[in-house]
């Protein structure tokens, strides 16, 4: 039945996350901008919560959605023309992970998807998102040639992202998406193994 073949799980952890030290007395005035840290920043709390479906008969398959409920989470602000560590109000992170591996006879397939994404009430939120691609994509493709020969195929996708300019109150920079990806042949000879590959 289907509920015999898959595993059903609901998470929930809580954490608590202290200062570093470096956020905390970090001075770096020779960087531009300059950066400090904050000796008066406060831990962050999350909640963390998940419901996952795991496949029985497939190894490494699962869907997952999860939510993480962040206060007073450390990141950074602009004050008087630099960067200084601070608290954030409130963070929440949404996400879905999904995972599949298949063998094929001489072979095997591995994907893993990726949604991310957030919002906060704080007037600092968008840069609490910076950096961050919503869709993620890897795919890996291992084909069994020969005996001990096998190719592998790689590839890594990425969405589109911003980054938050400095000194530019609020401009974003749009960062295009891309992909990555390797090729390699593998020859094991005795306790030896031989590597080609080509990066892009």
């Amino acid at each position: 039945t289907v509920i015999k073949n898959y595993n059903y799980r609901l998470n929930y952890s809580n954490g608590y996350r202290i200062p570093s030290l470096k956020e905390m007395y970090y001075s770096f005035e020779e960087h531009n901008p300059p950066i400090f840290g904050n000796p008066n920043l406060t831990p962050s709390l999350s909640n963390y919560y998940s419901l996952s479906l795991e496949s029985r008969n497939s190894s490494n398959s699962y869907i997952e959605l999860y939510v993480n409920d962040v206060d007073d989470m450390i990141s950074y602000i602009v004050s008087n023309d630099t960067l200084m560590y601070d608290n954030s109000d409130k963070m929440c992170l949404l996400g879905l992970n999904i995972a599949y591996q298949k063998n094929l006879g001489d072979m095997g397939l591995q994907l893993f998807y990726s949604f991310t994404d957030g919002f906060s009430n704080t007037a600092n939120g968008e840069s609490l998102l910076e950096g961050i691609s919503k869709h993620g994509l890897n795919m890996k493709l291992n084909y069994h040639i020969y005996e001990n020969m096998n190719i592998i195929l790689s590839a890594r996708y990425t969405s589109d992202k911003y980054v938050i300019l400095f000194g530019s109150d609020g401009m974003k920079r749009e960062l295009e998406a891309h992909i990555i990806s390797d090729l390699i042949f593998i020859n094991n000879w005795r306790n030896i193994s031989f590597k080609l590959g080509v990066k892009n």
